[in-house]
This record gives structure tokens, sequence and C-alpha cells, in this order.
């Protein structure tokens, strides 16, 4: 009398939104580990989100353009950065007849976390060397200044994973970024409270 007898069909529903969700979550390479969750993002996952932001390209002084484009992503097993490589094209003088040089550039940039927004960013690109081969070396090192300003102006905060296509953008407004390291040829990401 006054006890309720639950039966195992009266959990059923429960146990099975649970594990739906859990499967939908790691199919979207996205899954939680205790209170936390844990972004998985292979190298192709990350070069297609920046695929999608190149070339980035910006003029200064009026007569020196600079533009970033073809990235190629690079992650190293055991790093809590990306290493970026993409072509640089500098452009010099103004009007119809500028002087391109094509070259080189490689950055190193880390993994942000905008709780905000409930997207993860690059974060402090660092400009590691930079190759323009056929231009005069009065200009190199302008150009170099310029190609960590144009970095840092451009490629700062630029997504990579919106964690809201997962469903979960509520929940991760109240993270903060945990963890970030390559483990396995993937990009982890670890949020937390």
């Amino acid at each position: 009398m006054g006890r309720r007898i639950v039966r195992r069909a009266d959990r059923t529903p429960v146990l099975l939104s649970a594990g739906l969700v859990a499967v939908i979550l790691a199919a979207g390479g996205c899954w939680l580990v205790g209170g936390d969750v844990v972004i998985g993002l292979s190298e192709a996952q990350v070069q297609t989100a920046l695929d999608l932001r190149f070339p980035v390209a910006k003029t200064y002084l009026g007569r020196i353009s600079l533009a970033y484009h073809d990235p190629q992503v690079q992650l190293k097993e055991g790093s809590d950065h990306i290493g970026i490589g993409m072509s640089l094209t500098v452009s010099l003088g103004a009007g119809d007849d500028p002087k391109a040089y094509s070259g080189r550039a490689h950055l190193t940039t880390g993994i942000g976390y905008d709780p905000d927004s409930a997207l993860v960013v690059l974060e402090r690109p660092l400009l590691d060397s930079l190759s323009l081969g056929q231009l005069s070396v009065g200009y190199v090192e302008q150009a170099s200044e310029l190609a960590r300003r144009l970095a840092l102006e451009r490629l700062d905060r630029i997504p990579v994973y919106d964690l809201k296509e997962e469903g979960i953008g509520r929940r991760a407004a109240r993270m903060v970024l945990k963890d970030v390291t390559v483990q396995d040829g993937q990009l982890q990401i670890t949020l937390g409270r």
C-alpha cells in the first residue's frame, strides 16, 4: 500500500533518449566525459573551417597589399597549437600596375573558446617564417611586420568549430576551455566548468 512499483519499461524511454543523445554527440565529434565536453576535430575538419575563411587580405599605407591564401593545416602530435602553412602574396604600388610577389608563410596559432558565441576559435597567431624570394631586401623587413599584423588582425578569433551545431550551445555558454592537445591525429578540446 502506498508503494509504487517501478517497472523496467518505465525507465526504457529515458535510457533510450540518453543513449540517442550520446550517439548524436559522438557522431558529431563531440562527447561528454563527466561534466566536461570533449571535442575531437580531425585535420580535415579544421582545414575545411579555414578554407571557408580564406583568402585573408588587407592593404596598408594605401600601397602595400598582403593576402594569405591556400592555408594548409598541420596538427603535430602532443602539441597544444595548430600549424598553418599558407601562400602569401605581397603587392607593392598603387593603381593599375602594382608589382606582385609570391611566397610562403608559416604560422602557429593557439586555440581559444568564446563562451558567448559557443565557438572554438584560433587564438594568438604567430608568424614563424616568411619566404618572399624575389622581394628586395629593403622590403622584406616591412613585409614581415605587415604579415605579422595581418595575422593578428584577421586570423585571431577565426572560428574552427561551432558548438551550437551540436545542440549544446546553451550548456557550453557556462563552460571554459580546460585543455587542448593533438592526440591520435585529432585536435582534442576539453571544455568544462
